[in-house]
C-alpha cells in the first residue's frame, strides 16, 4: 500500500503488524516502525510520524546506515516543524548541520524557514543567503533564491523583491519556482496599479505554465484587470484562446455583465453604458437583461441622456414582476423632476406611493408629489401631501421641514403672513440644510418687507454663518443684507456687499449675479 501511495491504508497495515505478538521476533520489526513513520508523514499525521521515527532511531542507534539515519533526522525535524514545535525541529536540524551531513543544506534552509515563521525575517534572510553561498550547487539553491526575494515581497520591499525574483528566474529557468516567481512579480505590478505590465506578466504564466496552479491564479487576475477596465469582450476572447480559461456561454455572459456592473458600482457611468452596449451586442438575449437595462438606463440618466435612459427604464416598468421596478420608478421620477416635466413625474411618483416596499421610497414619493403639485399650481393636492408628510411616522426631519417650507410658500402666495411665518420658522427649526437656509431667508425677506431691517440683517447672517454649505441661499442672503443696508442709509456697505457677491459667487447660470449687478447699478445712480 505504501508503494502505491495509499498511505492511510499503509498506516493501518503497519500498525496491525506491530501489534502482532510474534512481530518483535522478526527481522523487519523495527523497519515496520520506519515504514509506519513514513506512511504517517506522507498522510500528514505528523505526531504519529515523529513518534515512530524516534522509536526507529532508538532501536537501531549507531548501527543504522548513515544516509537513512540522516534522512530520518530530517523527517523528524519536518514533523515537528509541521506541528509548529520549532524548538524540537531545530534540535534535529542542528544535528545535521553540526555533523556536516550530506543533507545539511536542507537543514540549514529549514532553519531559515523557521525564523521566518517566527517573524525574524532578517535572520531568515541571512541564513538563506548562507545556503546560496555555502552550497551553490545544492538542490535547494533555487528554493533559497526564491524565498529571499519572496520575503522582501511579504515585508513590502517590492523593488528588491522584483529584482531578486527576476535574477532567480534568469539563474534557475527550469526551477518549479519560476511560475510562482512570475506570479509574485505580477502581484507587485498589480498592487502598484501597473495594470498592463501585470497583465503581460500573468499572461506569460498562463502561456508557459498552463498546467500549474499558478496559471489558474493568473487567469483570475487577468480577468480582474480586464473587468476593471470594463473590457469583458477582450477577456472572453483571450480566455477562449487558452488551455486554462475555457468559458461556457453562461460564464461568458456572466463575465461580460460583471464588467459593466463593476463600472456602474464605481459610478463610471459613461463606461458603464459602453460596457452594456457591448454586452447586448455579444448576447442579443442576455441572461441579465433587466439588470443590464437598469444599469444602462441609470447610467444614461447620469450622463445627461434622458431619452436613451427612458428607453431602457420603460422596458423594465412594463414588467411589474421585475425586482428592479421600484428603483426604476425612483430613477424615472427623478429624471422627469430634473426635466421639470411634473405631470410625467406625478404618474411615476403615484405608482411609487402605492407600491413602494421601503419607507424611504414612500417618503421620497409623497415629498416630491407635494413639490410637483406646488409647481403645477394645484395647491389643494399640494396641501394634502404636505399634511401626509407631516403626519407620516417614517418621514425624515428633512422631509418634514420641506413640507413646512412649501406650506409657508403657499401662505406667502395667499398673503397670509402670520401662517407663512409659522410654517417657515418650523422649517428652519427642523433643517440645517438647504431647506432650512431657504426658510430662514424667506423669514428675513418678510422682516425686510415689514421694514424690520435690523432683524432682516440678523436673519441674513444666520444663513451666511451656517455651518452647512448652502451657496445659493447664502448668496440670496447677501443680497438681502445689501438691501437692508441700503434701506438703513448705509449705501457704502450695501455697494461693498454687492461687489463682493459679483466678484466671488462662482455659479454663473442662476439669478444671483444679474440681481447683484442690477442693485449695484441702481445704487450708483443715486
Amino acid at each position: 500500500m505504501y508503494e502505491v501511495r495509499k498511505y492511510g491504508e499503509a498506516v493501518e497495515n503497519f500498525s496491525r503488524f506491530l501489534r502482532l505478538p510474534v512481530a518483535k521476533n522478526t527481522d523487519v520489526y523495527n523497519y515496520a516502525n520506519y515504514g509506519l513513520a513514513y506512511a504517517a508523514f506522507r498522510n500528514n499525521s505528523f505526531r504519529m510520524s515523529a513518534d515512530y521515527f524516534e522509536r526507529f532511531l532508538a532501536v537501531e542507534g549507531s548501527s543504522l546506515d548513515e544516509k537513512i539515519r540522516h534522512d530520518v533526522i530530517a523527517r523528524l525535524g519536518d514533523s515537528y516543524l509541521s506541528m509548529r514545535n520549532y524548538d524540537r525541529a531545530n534540535q534535529y536540524y542542528d544535528q545535521l548541520i553540526n555533523s556536516k551531513t550530506s543533507n545539511q543544506d536542507y537543514a540549514l534552509f529549514q532553519r531559515g524557514v523557521i525564523f521566518g515563521l517566527q517573524g525574524d525575517h532578517q535572520t531568515k534572510l541571512k541564513i538563506l543567503q548562507s545556503v546560496l553561498k555555502q552550497f551553490p550547487s545544492s538542490n535547494y539553491a533555487d528554493d533559497a533564491a526564491f524565498e529571499i526575494p519572496y520575503t522582501y515581497f511579504t515585508t513590502g520591499d517590492y523593488d528588491r523583491a522584483i529584482d531578486g525574483l527576476q535574477r532567480m528566474i534568469e539563474k534557475y529557468p527550469r526551477s518549479s519556482y519560476v511560475p510562482r516567481a512570475l506570479m509574485t512579480i505580477g502581484l507587485v505590478q498589480y498592487n502598484k496599479d501597473e495594470s498592463e505590465a501585470a497583465k503581460a506578466t500573468f499572461k506569460s504564466v498562463v502561456e508557459k505554465y498552463s498546467k500549474t496552479n499558478e496559471a489558474q491564479q493568473a487567469m483570475r487576475f487577468i480577468e480582474n484587470i480586464y473587468l476593471d477596465q470594463g473590457d469583458a469582450t477582450s477577456y472572453i476572447h483571450y480566455a477562449i484562446g487558452t488551455n486554462v480559461g475555457n468559458l461556457s456561454p453562461t460564464e461568458q455572459d456572466n463575465m461580460a455583465f460583471q464588467a459593466a456592473q463593476s463600472l456602474f458600482a464605481k459610478q463610471q457611468y459613461a463606461a458603464s453604458v459602453e460596457a452594456i452596449n457591448a454586452y447586448f451586442d455579444k448576447f442579443p438575449k442576455p441572461k441579465q437583461e433587466k439588470y443590464a437595462r437598469y444599469i444602462r438606463g441609470v447610467s444614461s440618466y447620469r450622463t445627461g441622456h434622458p431619452k436613451e435612459a427612458l428607453h431602457d427604464l420603460n422596458i423594465i416598468l412594463n414588467d411589474w414582476t421585475s425586482k428592479y421596478t421600484e428603483n426604476t420608478l425612483l430613477t424615472v421620477a427623478a429624471l422627469y423632476l430634473d426635466l421639470k416635466e411634473y405631470n410625467e413625474a406625478i404618474v411615476h411618483l403615484k405608482k411609487l406611493e402605492l407600491n413602494s416596499e421601503y419607507k424611504k421610497n414612500y417618503g421620497y414619493a409623497i415629498s416630491n408629489l407635494m413639490i410637483c403639485y406646488f409647481e403645477l399650481g394645484d395647491m389643494e393636492q399640494m396641501a394634502k401631501y404636505a399634511k401626509l408628510i407631516k403626519d407620516y411616522d417614517g418621514a425624515s426631519q428633512e422631509e418634514i421641514a420641506r413640507a413646512h417650507l412649501y406650506s409657508g410658500r403657499v401662505y406667502l402666495q395667499q398673503k397670509n403672513i402670520v401662517s407663512a411665518l409659522k410654517e417657515l420658522n418650523l422649517a428652519a427649526l427642523k433643517s440645517q440644510k438647504a431647506v432650512g437656509a431657504e426658510a430662514r431667508y424667506r423669514v428675513g425677506q418678510l422682516q425686510y418687507d415689514n421694514k424690520e431691517y435690523d432683524k432682516a440683517i440678523e436673519t441674513a447672517f444666520e444663513v451666511i454663518n451656517s455651518k452647512e454649505e448652502n451657496t445659493y441661499w447664502e448668496a440670496k442672503s447677501f443680497l438681502l443684507l445689501a438691501d437692508s443696508y441700503a434701506r438703513k442709509g448705509n449705501a457704502l456697505q450695501a455697494k461693498s456687499t454687492l461687489e463682493s457677491v459679483i466678484e466671488n459667487y462662482e455659479e454663473k447660470d442662476d439669478d444671483i449675479i444679474p440681481s447683484a449687478k442690477e442693485r449695484l447699478q441702481k445704487l450708483n445712480k443715486k
